[in-house]
């Protein structure tokens, strides 16, 4: 009997299944195989596109362990929530009963803001052996119907109403080429809607960023695609090669964002060691807590450096809980407001904080600062 639990942080990005074609209203679904309601009714609220990534989990279409294969496969599916989690229990002779025992004590080791939504699937593997599946996601925002595919010079409107407390949010867009941007955004405390135009060929990345208790925090992402087949981007991020340059995986963090500015023709930053000491305090803070946040009770950035004795007109702060450095690079850079901080003009220096977990993941802190 193997079970394997995969918690994610942050996102992004086959599966042979058809694609939805279009993000869906979140309509309640019942689970695929009636005999695996009682395993529904443990999880959540049931939502068709997560039971299609679930059943892919089941079929080996797609590996829990690959962050980027799991989030497209949501995307795919149109699903357009963040952070999933995936697990598996394989084995010989598996009671539903003892699946459900499984997956009661898993639900139990995490938690988020937002209502929780599962995907469940069961089967057979290609020895006859059972196999359960779960998808799990935290739905912050609920997305209005919207296609994946548009044409180039196509308007977008992205309409979506935030299931999370936030006193302001913003839409950011990633085109195929440059840099993020952020789009005129309308917000009345609960309801996010912007328009933006997809002015040339290639794959859109827009999400909506929500400003709540613990700071700025993506709250959902779509996916479109303009003139280009319903494919897997390319996961690499550039400067991911610099992994492996030093022993040191701070050195090593500092290089690869170095090697992704000089993609975009960019100076790299100077590393800071007063600015290193705030994200280490602050990635230790996120360990402790077990949250990715900008703020865990003590303030936003610009207060915590502050408070520090340091000041800077423009301030950023990427955080990430990830396996690895690489899929923690992959992560930020795939996503359009923690690539903005990436790619920012205006930062000229650098902390790094990259905090060892007992169970082998690392949590990650990079404070931006400059003119």
């Amino acid at each position: 009997m193997r079970a394997v639990a995969l918690p994610l942080a942050l996102c992004l990005l086959g599966i042979s299944h058809a694609s939805a074609q279009s993000y869906r209203s979140p309509l309640a679904a019942p689970a695929p195989d009636a005999r695996d309601e009682p395993l529904l009714a443990i999880c959540g609220q049931g939502e068709g596109g997560l039971h299609e990534v679930a059943a892919g989990l089941v079929r080996r279409e797609i590996s829990g362990g690959n962050t980027d294969a799991l989030v497209f496969a949501l995307r795919a599916s149109g699903v357009p929530h963040l952070r999933p989690r995936a697990w598996t229990l394989q084995g010989a002779g598996l009671s539903r009963e003892t699946a459900a025992q499984r997956l009661r004590a898993w639900l139990a080791t995490f938690d988020d803001a937002g209502q929780r939504r599962c995907g469940i699937a069961s089967g057979r593997d290609e020895e006859g052996r059972d196999v359960f599946a779960a998808v799990v996601v935290f739905a912050q925002a609920d997305l209005q119907p919207l296609s994946m595919k548009v044409r180039p010079g196509d308007w977008v409107t992205l309409d979506a109403r935030l299931r999370v407390a936030a006193h302001g949010a913003k839409v950011v867009v990633l085109g195929p080429t440059g840099q993020p941007r952020s789009v005129p955004t309308s917000f009345d405390g609960r309801r996010v809607r912007a328009r933006f135009r997809a002015d040339r060929e290639g794959i859109w990345l827009a999400q909506v960023l929500a400003d709540g208790e613990g700071g700025p925090r993506p709250v959902l992402e779509t996916m479109l695609f303009a003139d280009v087949p319903l494919s897997e981007p390319q996961a690499r991020a550039p400067g991911e090669e610099a992994h492996a340059t030093s022993d040191d995986p701070e050195e090593a963090f500092v290089e690869m964002i170095a090697l992704a500015r000089r993609s975009e023709r960019l100076a790299p930053l100077v590393r800071d060691s007063a600015l290193d000491q705030a994200a280490r305090a602050h990635a230790l803070r996120m360990r402790s807590t077990r949250r990715v946040a900008h703020d865990l009770g003590d303030g936003p950035p610009h207060q915590r450096l502050e408070e520090r004795g340091i000041f800077a007109p423009a301030i950023g702060e990427n955080v990430a809980h990830a396996a690895s450095l690489v899929s923690a690079h992959r992560a930020l850079w795939a996503s359009p407001s923690h690539r903005g901080n990436l790619l920012d003009p205006r930062f000229e220096r650098v902390g790094i904080a990259v905090v060892p977990d007992s169970d082998g993941t690392i949590w990650v802190t990079q404070i931006f600062a400059g003119r």
